[in-house]
């Protein structure tokens, strides 16, 4: 079971806004997405390595990269521009 105050931290270092509609602000819209994803495309590689760094409870930083790089993957990320 994933701790209250591990699904309350903010994605970092910026929320993960989606094609789709939603935006991902804290590790728990994360986990709840990914909960919400349809059997075929949870079962892709991307979000599987997602789904292991989200129940080993890792920090923020690689979580995020991880769900940036699975949306980016299945094409619902906006891409973000550095500048």
């Amino acid at each position: 079971m994933l701790r209250p105050e591990y699904l309350a931290q903010k994605l970092t270092p910026y929320p993960l806004p989606t094609k789709d509609g939603g935006v991902l602000r804290t590790i728990g819209d994360a986990h709840a997405y990914m909960m919400a994803l349809p059997k075929k495309r949870g079962l892709r590689a991307h979000w599987q390595h997602a789904c292991r760094l989200l129940l080993q409870q890792s920090s923020a930083a690689p979580l995020t990269r991880q769900v940036h790089l699975a949306l980016f993957m299945d094409g619902l990320t906006l891409v973000r521009s550095s500048t």
